[in-house]
C-alpha cells in the first residue's frame, strides 16, 4: 500500500512532536518566560520557583512560590509573577534611564566617547525593559541582576557588576562590587490573590523620578537637556547637525552647546544631580563656559576653583 506522505515529510513531522513532547506548558514558557526563575528568594534566603494555577482553559495565573523542599516548617511565601515582574523591570528601566546613574557606574577613565556609547545601550535597555517582548527583558534581567530578594515589606535587587559592564560595554567604576535597588511593596490579598503592591496604592506604581519636579535645579534641567539632544544625535547620526537643529525647532548654536555639556565628567554629573556641586557654578555659567575636552581640566575649572 502507497504511503500517504513522503517518508522525509512524516519524520519531520516526529521532529516536531519531539520538540514539543511536554505540551502546551513549554509553548506558554517560551511565549512568557519567567523574569526571576533562578534569581528570586524570600527573606528566609529560600529558593523561589515559578509556578501557576489555571481558571478554566482561558485564564492562567503565574505565580512565585518558596519552594516546597524549603519551607521545613516555615511559612512559605507566593506571590503574583505579574506584579513582581512589572516592579523589578520597571525600577531597573528607571535606573538605567538615569544618565547620573551610568555616569556614576562608569570607571573614572572612560573616554568621553565610551560613555556616550554606554548612555546609548543604557537608553536602550531602559526602553526594552518598559516596551520590549518577552524573551529581550528576559535576557536584560537574567544578564544585570545578580539576585531578587522578596521581604515582607520590600523587593532589593542585587545587581551583578560584570552583567552591567557586559550590557553598557563599558569598564566599572572601581568599588562598585556590590550594587543593590530597593523598591517598598507589601503582599496584600485581594480576593483569592496574593498582590504585590507599592506603599498602599490599588496597583502596582510608577517608578519614581530620580528627582522630584519641584527640587529639579536648573542645573540639572540643562544636563537633562543636554543628554536629550545627544540622544537626537545618536538617533540620526547621518543627519547634519543644521538639519537636526532645524527638524526640532532649536537653535543649531544652542544644541551644539548641549551636546558639548552632556560629555561632562562623570562625577561632575554626579555632584550636580546630588546639587553638591560648587555654589557659584550656575547653568548660566555652565552654558556660558568653553568646556575644555580633557576631564582632568574640567574637574580643574568646575569643581575646585571659581570662573
Amino acid at each position: 500500500m502507497p504511503s500517504i506522505v513522503s517518508e522525509d515529510l512524516w519524520q519531520a513531522v516526529q521532529d516536531k512532536l519531539k520538540a514539543h513532547a511536554s505540551g502546551s506548558s513549554r509553548c506558554i514558557k517560551g511565549q512568557q518566560p519567567s523574569l526571576l526563575a533562578g534569581l528570586l528568594f524570600d527573606s528566609g534566603g529560600r529558593a523561589m520557583t515559578p509556578s501557576h494555577a489555571s481558571k478554566g482553559k482561558a485564564q492562567r495565573y503565574r505565580y512565585y512560590v518558596t519552594r516546597p523542599d524549603q519551607v521545613l516548617g516555615n511559612p512559605a511565601f507566593r506571590v503574583s509573577a505579574h506584579d513582581l515582574e512589572q516592579i523589578v523591570t520597571e525600577k531597573l528601566a528607571g535606573f538605567f534611564a538615569s544618565p547620573s546613574n551610568i555616569a556614576a557606574l562608569a570607571s573614572p577613565e572612560i573616554e568621553a566617547h565610551a560613555l556616550r556609547q554606554a548612555l546609548g545601550k543604557a537608553d536602550l535597555i531602559a526602553a526594552t525593559l518598559r516596551s520590549g517582548t518577552a524573551k529581550s527583558r528576559h535576557e536584560i534581567v537574567s544578564a544585570v541582576l545578580a539576585k531578587a530578594t522578596l521581604f515582607e515589606d520590600r523587593v532589593e535587587l542585587a545587581l551583578s557588576p560584570d552583567g552591567l559592564a557586559g550590557a553598557l560595554e563599558c569598564s566599572i567604576r572601581a568599588g562598585r562590587a556590590s550594587l543593590t535597588l530597593s523598591v517598598p511593596a507589601t503582599r496584600l490579598r485581594r480576593g483569592h490573590q496574593i498582590r504585590l503592591v507599592i506603599e498602599g496604592e490599588g496597583a502596582v506604581a510608577k517608578p519614581e523620578p530620580l528627582i522630584r519636579p519641584k527640587h529639579v535645579s536648573k542645573l540639572a534641567l540643562l544636563l537633562a537637556q543636554a543628554y536629550q539632544a545627544r540622544q537626537l544625535l545618536l538617533d540620526s547620526p547621518d543627519t547634519p547637525l543644521t538639519d537636526l537643529a532645524r527638524q526640532h525647532g532649536k537653535c543649531r548654536k544652542h544644541l551644539t552647546k548641549l551636546i558639548e555639556l552632556s560629555c561632562l565628567a562623570p562625577d561632575i554629573v554626579e555632584a550636580i544631580m546630588k546639587d553638591q556641586q560648587p555654589r557659584w557654578l550656575t547653568a548660566a555659567k555652565l552654558r556660558a563656559l568653553d568646556l575644555p575636552v580633557s576631564w582632568a581640566e574640567q574637574r580643574e575649572r568646575l569643581l575646585v576653583s571659581p570662573l
